[in-house]
This record gives structure tokens, sequence and C-alpha cells, in this order.
């Protein structure tokens, strides 16, 4: 069975030969390349080298065509990211962009075909999904409104202004949707999927109330308009514990979702039954990073008992860091597929 057949059957909540081994590796890409993360980010050919050395060394069931996922959308709308060439720490935003609602209402759409590094990676995926894309799905990683609003705005400016100023919020959400939609769009129109990475909205950073008041209904936006734009999957990955938002995000629009390693597994298990959609369960990322190979599988075992009856089921990692240890990678490989 290839991944893209496992993954059918396993997005439709059915069983499949075995449980999807989903490992979050993006800044250790550029480490399989003996490269550092922002070479990597900005040189199509070493994108394009990196994903196809990450399925030939740890063979996941899914492939994602991102990096610094948080920078792309950020970068093409203005904000200056700052690289680092000799270096293994993953680049970031140097400054938010915009100071008050006007600048935020005023920013200009990024057209994906030519704006920052987002024709990079559209044009990485096009060569991985010409490649491997029948036999494994292919992702376009994009932001999620809230961490991309954080990007605008400021991530303390944009915290305090969800309690003092909510109107500034809708506008950077309003804004970052936007901008995510124009991106998603443009992996969707040459036939590849699209993941949603949005971190910075897991509690307690938001809380539940401030969730379903002020980032579900953009989200809904967004998954509404990816949806008809020919989506057939739209994960959405919010680290951390996300327990109290579970039922919240299940009524996003998307159609699979992660219960990270400190978030409790039966809520999510029963939040994702009652939508019949797909979850992840992750190793904690710390110890997949740090740990010795033994504790890595260890743990993955002990997921593995929650989760092998649990229709819709996937293993994952939290992100490996740059260095981790491939055989803690591959340990954990084995052990869903021994073959």
């Amino acid at each position: 069975m290839t991944p893209r057949e496992r993954m059918d059957l396993v997005l439709a909540c059915q069983k499949a030969d075995r449980i999807p081994f989903a490992p979050a590796i993006y800044e250790h890409k550029a480490f399989l390349l003996n490269k550092t993360p922002s070479e990597v980010g900005r040189n199509e050919d070493l994108i394009v080298q990196a994903i196809l050395k990450e399925y030939e060394f740890y063979r996941p069931d899914f492939l994602t065509v991102g990096l610094d996922v948080y920078n792309v959308e950020a970068e093409a709308l203005g904000c200056s990211i700052k690289y680092y060439d000799d270096s293994p720490d993953v680049p970031g935003v140097a400054r938010h962009l915009c100071d008050g609602i006007d600048e935020v209402r005023a920013v200009k759409p990024a057209d994906p075909e030519t704006a920052g590094r987002m024709p990079i990676f559209l044009r990485a995926a096009e060569r991985v999904h010409a490649k491997l894309g029948r036999e494994i799905y292919i992702r376009g990683a994009v932001s999620g409104p809230f961490s991309l609003a954080s990007e605008l705005i400021g991530f303390e400016n944009l915290l305090i202004a969800t309690s003092e100023d909510p109107e500034i919020v809708g506008a950077a959400l309003e804004t970052a949707v936007r901008a995510i939609g124009d991106f998603a769009e443009a992996f969707l129109k040459r036939g590849i999927g699209v993941i949603i990475f949005d971190s910075r909205a897991m509690p307690p950073l938001t809380s539940p109330d401030i969730f379903e008041g002020q980032i579900l209904p953009h989200y809904q936006t967004l998954t509404a308009r990816l949806k008809k734009a020919g989506a057939a999957h739209l994960p959405v990955i919010i680290g951390g514990d996300t327990t109290s938002i579970a039922e919240l995000l299940t009524r996003t629009g998307a159609t699979q979702f992660l219960c990270d390693f400190d978030a409790d597994f039966e809520t999510w298990r029963q939040a994702c039954a009652a939508v019949k959609a797909p979850f992840r369960a992750n190793i904690d990322a710390r110890v997949v990073h740090r740990g010795k190979p033994p504790e890595v599988v260890e743990l993955a075992r002990q997921i593995l008992a929650q989760g092998q009856d649990v229709p819709g089921f996937i293993l994952g990692t939290g992100v490996c860091g740059y260095d981790t240890n491939p055989e803690n990678i591959h340990g954990v490989r084995r052990l869903v597929a021994p073959d």
C-alpha cells in the first residue's frame, strides 16, 4: 500500500494496513543536506533536494513543502526577515509590519507568483509533486490567521488587543486570511494540498472565549474559500495544550487536527469522533530532539497503545529540531512499520 492509498483510508477514518507516521520535519530538512535553514529556505533546488531526501531517508506518510513556515506570507506582505547564514537558527520576522489599524488595512495583497519567497515554495512543491505525487500526498505549508496577524502587528500587541482593541484584531485577521487564502489557492491550482500552521493561537495565549469570538469566524471564512477552490483535506496544526479549544477547532471547517503531547488524548478522540475527522497525536518534541532512541520509541509505543484502534489516528512528532538524531525518527518509523 502506498502512503497515498494509506492516507486515503485514514483520512476517511477507515482502517488501513497500519498506523501512518507523520514526523514534523521543517528546519531538520536542512540538516539532512548539511545546510543551514536559511540556505535551504531561500533556494528552490535545495528545498526540492531536502524534501526528496526526507522521503528517501524517513519514508513518512505525508510530505510538507515548508521550512520556516510562519515567515513566507509575512515576508511577502513586507515584513523584514532575519536570516542566519552561518547558524542553524531558524529565520524569523525581525520587526512587525504595522503600528495601527489604518496601516493594517492598507497592507497590499501579495501576488503568490511573484512576492517574496512564495514562488520558490510553489515551484518546489510543483517539482516534488511531479516526482512523488502519485505515491504520497504533498502539502504546501501556509500560516494560520492568528500567527500571521501576530507578525503584522506584533505578538504582544495582538494579545493585548484581543482584550482592549478587538477592531484591530479583526482587521489584522482579515488581512491575514486574504494573504493565506491567496497563497493556499496557488498551491491548490497546481493540484497540491495545503496544511495550515497556527501555533500562536494555542492556549493560554488565547482563551476559548477569544478563539470563539474573534478567531473562529475568520477560520470559517478561510476554509470555506479553500474548499470552494478545491481543497479536499484541510489540516490545521496548533501545538500545545489545545484541550480547551478542541471542540471549537472542529468548527473551523478544517478536516484534520493535532493532539499535541500535552493535550488530552481522550478529549481530542471524542471531539474528532463527533465530526468523523482524523487527528494526529504527537510525541514530545523535546524528547524527540534531545532524548535517546529507546526513550523516544517508548513514548511512541505509549501513544500507539492509545490510538491504534481509533479511526483516523496518525502518529506524529512535535517539530524535529534542526540537529535531531535521525535514529530517534527511524526508531519510531520502525515501530509503526517493522518491515
